[in-house]
């Protein structure tokens, strides 16, 4: 008797088979397992990254509130904002002469009203704020901004030999007058009485 027919005599095929069958099976549901924990492992972190992701968007809209709040409270800001209607109602020629000389007190007041704009525009540009929370409150306002302190922005630009002064305020206001969207709303704000 050869060894092939001892086994088939034996019922030793039939248990060999059916061996082999639950070794396939088992290792089939170790594949199953094994993917199915990717997917499980896949999913968890995209949720992951869409929770810090909301959680990196509500970050920016609070703090986009809490500065304005903050900056339409400040006195300083205030003082600034002042200084500045001032002297954009003596014209822009006047603005532009401030601008071009760092003796004159005013030069002062005005940059540190401007450089809230471009503060605005910088933490946008780097998603500390929330562009179009922003955007919703003060679009009008921060265009009519830029419009009106062209001039001194000119002249300080001229006097410093730098045209990158004031750059992130001029692009997102060319930006976001590329835009269409809804009529201006009037706002409140420190730049609301700069006209």
């Amino acid at each position: 008797m050869t060894a092939y027919e001892y086994i088939v005599s034996g019922g030793q095929l039939v248990a060999l088979a059916a061996l082999a069958v639950t070794v396939v099976i088992h290792l089939r549901k170790e594949q199953a397992e094994r993917r199915r924990a990717v997917e499980v492992a896949e999913e968890a972190r995209k949720l992951a990254a869409e929770q810090a992701e909301s959680e990196r968007i509500l970050a920016a809209r609070l703090e986009t509130l809490h500065y304005i709040v903050s900056s339409n409270r400040s006195a300083v800001l205030t003082e600034a904002h002042r200084a500045f209607a001032a002297k954009q109602r003596e014209g822009a020629e006047a603005l532009k002469r401030v601008g071009s000389v760092d003796a004159d007190p005013l030069n002062s007041q005005i940059a540190l009203y401007l450089n809230q704009f471009e503060i605005v525009a910088i933490g946008v540009r780097h998603g500390a704020f929330d562009e179009e929370l922003y955007k919703d409150w003060f679009k009008d306002t921060y265009i009519r901004a830029f419009s009106l302190a062209e001039p001194y922005i000119k002249g300080r630009r001229d006097y410093k030999n730098d045209d990158r002064l004031y750059e992130h305020f001029e692009g997102m206001v060319k930006r976001w007058k590329a835009e269409k969207g809804p009529e201006p709303v009037e706002q409140k704000g420190l730049a609301a009485e700069a006209d």
